[in-house]
């Protein structure tokens, strides 16, 4: 009985020491273990631009597009400053903050960029309507009307990539 006893202590004392060492191996292993895993990186494009407007000098646009990584890059967060410009030659004017979520929808086999505004997040007289952009071939932003239709003169209604 004795020599069962210790048997069976024996036993117990190379199963405790036997699943404590493999939990170590495992922890270590777990703790020393390269990073796989890629972190996403969010994509910040800027575009600027005048456009014709009927009560002013014109309308300087300047938008700033966050893309969401996560998102596959077809959606994020904007920021507008429209200025009513009422002397284009100094870039002076009246000027209105809009903030909000974009995102890029297809249509005709094109793709737009369609922002919608938070009225919390801008200012008062802002848009407060969604505004639509085609995006160019050149990376370029064209306004374009809510039935996605360009302006007579696209050119006029274009805006660039700050570089």
């Amino acid at each position: 009985m004795k020599k069962s006893m210790m048997l069976a202590a024996a036993c117990a004392a190379v199963l405790t020491f036997a699943s404590c060492a493999g939990k170590q191996a495992t922890d270590q292993t777990a703790t020393n273990a390269p990073a796989t895993a890629t972190a996403m990186v969010d994509k910040v494009v800027a575009y600027t631009g005048v456009t014709p407007a009927a009560d002013c000098d014109g309308i300087r646009y300047d938008l700033k597009l966050e893309y969401d990584a996560d998102d596959n890059y077809t959606e994020g967060d904007y920021n507008l400053v429209e200025t009513y410009l009422t002397d284009r030659n100094a870039g002076t004017g009246t000027t209105f903050r809009s903030e909000g979520d974009f995102k890029v929808v297809n249509r005709d086999g094109k793709n737009y960029i369609k922002l919608e505004p938070d009225a919390k997040d801008s200012d008062q007289g802002a848009t407060t309507t969604a505004t639509y952009f085609l995006i160019g071939d050149d990376d370029s932003l064209t306004l374009v009307n809510y039935d996605f239709e360009l302006p007579i003169n696209p050119a006029d209604y274009t805006l660039t990539v700050v570089k």
